[in-house]
């Protein structure tokens, strides 16, 4: 197709099911590409002087005028005739821009960096060799599509593609790419992603601490028998210690604490005060970006107070092979397991703990205060589990 490129004809083209070019008519090399997407771009396409062809993008019609392709054209034309090589700066795909610039940024100034990175290579891998600006809202939208058909909630689909808007948007504010594709991208409806309360039943918290307890106690039998063998002497001697390990402390503190898994992994014992009773949320471990202080009630302070005694590395909760935690996986499972529990995350007892709270009668502002929440109606999730407080609300009425 040929036209006479101008500004209300460019205008007027609309996307069809395939993209399709239009030459210029005064300059036969210059190609007007529309994609399915609706986005336009002008491109040189020609012989160069030893026969073969090249194509050269030449700018976005979106802020280029036909006038002003036009001249560039002439340009990369003349320098063509010339015999001289004209190459497109590198494209910039998904992979080059995570792989070159986006991993080691992210790993320095975001504390789920690193996750952030994971998840983007895990779920986009056919975008990997696209280049950054060729991704568009329509590809993200059938992308997301697709993925919630074969099952994925709306609320994971959205979050992995949160993870691909925010290096996408941090390409474009440090000039990597000259526009932001998924500028107009929004979430899809999360109605099938309504958060699930699973809180503890009095007898399960029984069977929990008791299979806590057998761990324990098998723990320090195991102990006592290595250190019977003169060759495993130098182990410590766990019959005088209050814990076996970090386990049962890590728990207590989880189920009184509410504070979130991965920032239970990161206290160090500097963010521990045992005068005071509280525990300091570091900005960069805080979900929130923010320093949050947490009270410790009885339980959580003693428990605390034993470990200290016998733990003496820089992590509060570390790693059996030294340095930070990285998980509990196998341990939690196995507790759970002997103690007949089902369907109850790491994460849950979370949720255990405010709605304990809220069980008992605290107020769902002090409630959203504990568990750090930024917005309250992200608390109110729990306000069915109080429907007294509804009940003294209207009887006051009759006071």
């Amino acid at each position: 197709m040929n036209a006479n490129l101008t500004i209300a004809f460019v205008e007027r083209q609309k996307p069809r099911e395939k993209r399709y070019d239009v030459r210029d008519k005064i300059i036969n090399e210059l190609i007007l590409r529309v994609e399915t997407s609706g986005k336009k771009t002008y491109l040189l396409d020609c012989k160069k002087t030893n026969g073969k062809r090249t194509s050269l993008k030449i700018g976005d019609a979106a802020i280029m005028s036909p006038s002003q392709a036009r001249e560039i054209a002439k340009e990369k034309l003349f320098l063509i005739s010339q015999g001289l090589e004209l190459r497109e700066k590198d494209k910039l795909t998904l992979k080059k821009l995570i792989d070159t610039y986006y991993k080691n940024w992210t790993a320095d100034n975001h504390k789920d960096g690193n996750l952030a990175i994971k998840m983007l290579k895990n779920n986009f891998n056919e975008f990997m060799d696209t280049e950054l600006i060729q991704i568009t809202k329509l590809d993200i939208e059938q992308w997301r599509s697709t993925k919630i058909k074969s099952g994925i909630k709306a609320a994971t689909a959205n979050r992995y593609i949160s993870a691909l808007r925010g290096a996408v948007h941090w390409a474009y504010t440090n000039n990597l790419i000259t526009e932001y594709p998924l500028a107009t991208l929004k979430k899809a409806r999360e109605t099938d992603s309504q958060t699930k309360i699973r809180y503890l039943s009095e007898d399960e918290r029984k069977r929990l601490f008791a299979a806590i307890d057998k761990r324990e106690q098998e723990l320090k039998e195991a102990r006592r028998r290595s250190r019977q063998h003169a060759n495993r002497l130098y182990l410590p001697d766990l019959d005088g210690c209050a814990f076996a390990d970090y386990f049962k402390p890590l728990i207590i503190t989880a189920l009184n604490t509410g504070i979130r898994k991965n920032a239970l992994y990161s206290l160090k014992w500097d963010d521990i005060d045992l005068e005071t009773g509280t525990i300091t949320l570091r900005a960069e471990i805080a979900k929130s970006g923010k320093q949050d202080i947490i009270p410790m009630n009885r339980i959580v302070k003693q428990t605390l107070t034993e470990w200290r005694k016998q733990s003496h590395e820089k992590y509060v909760f570390p790693s059996p092979k030294g340095g930070k935690l990285d998980n509990c996986n196998k341990t939690w499972a196995a507790v759970k397991k002997e103690a007949e529990i089902k369907n109850f995350r790491f994460h849950d007892m979370r949720h255990d703990f405010a709605s304990q709270l809220v069980m008992k009668g605290v107020d769902l502002n002090t409630v959203r205060e504990l568990m750090t929440h930024s917005d309250i109606s992200t608390t109110l999730i729990y306000a069915h589990l109080a429907p007294e407080k509804k009940k003294e609300a209207v009887d006051r009425l009759c006071d």
